[in-house]
């Protein structure tokens, strides 16, 4: 029950709540004891906090390392749309032409949000960029385009989901945003696919 209502309070509610129970444990051993049962107590609680100070932060880390990870793949996005937007070629792709420039600044909106969080969580934005993909074919620019999107789709999930366990919801709710975008993306590119 303690669990499940520290993962649901903000971070730095978290903290401090850590911080109270690991002062409350000090401030009991200062005092005598006359039984080893609460020796063992105190024992026991001081290592719970300090385990979950560590888990806390272990997660944090694995969070800003999957966000940058989220990042390099929307640099690659905003490289390879405005590239495919230029070069795409036929009257059947005079309309998702236009449509990949905006999701070139739809995604590149995307890494500024992620950098965003990435320094929330005391991170730095990597300057790192995923592979991109080309082709002379249109059909075969918007099945990359594809491909990417649902890497980044499949990715932002697990973010979402990871940031609810760790009770950031604020980020959670970014990511839930950018996730619909990457969803409206992939309905785009369905479209002009023909599937």
């Amino acid at each position: 029950m303690c669990k499940k209502m520290l993962r649901c309070l903000p971070h730095n509610i978290v903290t401090i709540i850590s911080l109270l129970l690991f002062l409350n444990c000090i401030s009991l051993w200062s005092k005598p004891q006359t039984s080893t049962g609460s020796e063992h107590t105190k024992r026991a609680t001081l290592e719970a906090v300090e385990k979950t100070g560590r888990l806390e932060m272990a997660n944090q880390k694995l969070f800003v390392e999957k966000l940058n990870k989220a990042l390099e793949n929307e640099y690659a996005a905003v490289v390879q749309y405005v590239q495919h937007a230029a070069v795409i070629t036929g009257a059947q792709y005079d309309a998702i032409a236009k449509e990949l420039v905006v999701h070139a600044n739809e995604e590149l909106d995307h890494a500024v949000k992620i950098s965003e969080l990435i320094n929330d969580f005391d991170g730095v934005p990597t300057i790192n960029v995923e592979k991109r993909e080309i082709s002379n074919d249109g059909k075969k620019m918007l099945e990359q385009d594809l491909a990417g999107e649902q890497v980044a789709i499949d990715g932002y999930k697990e973010l979402v989901k990871i940031a609810n366990e760790l009770g950031e919801f604020g980020a959670a709710q970014v990511l839930e945003g950018i996730l619909a975008k990457e969803e409206e993306h992939k309905r785009d590119l369905l479209g002009a696919l023909g599937h």
